[in-house]
């Protein structure tokens, strides 16, 4: 998903001054502010990667319907499950669309474009 988001970005060329691109962690126990600055910065330093409490990520997470599994794995880890879908949202903060990822970052860039 980052490494579409940052494609994306560079296909909007001077437009993508327009959007801020926002990474928000669903595992907020193991995701400091450190640890999503390093993990956006990989893919582009335009990302900005937030995490909070459990209650506030439970929070963003019901307003905008996301549902995650965590499930362990056999040797002790865990995976989480979790839609890949971008959420489009005005500068106001109002929601605006939702975009799904199966297009490529050519398609997500066109996608943003129409909105812009």
């Amino acid at each position: 998903m980052l490494m579409m988001t940052a494609a994306a970005l560079e296909k909007l060329g001077p437009r993508a001054r327009q959007v801020q691109p926002i990474f928000i962690t669903v595992d907020p126990e193991h995701d400091t502010p450190e640890i999503m600055g390093r993990y956006t910065n990989r893919f582009s330093r335009r990302i900005l990667g937030l995490t909070g409490s459990a209650a506030q990520i439970e929070s963003v997470e019901k307003a905008y319907g996301v549902e995650t599994l965590f499930r362990r794995t056999e040797a002790g880890g865990y995976v989480i499950d979790h839609p890949s879908v971008f959420y489009l949202v005005g500068p106001d903060g109002r929601f605006i669309s939702e975009l799904q990822s199966e297009g490529g970052a050519g398609d997500l860039a066109a996608r943003i474009r129409l909105r812009l």
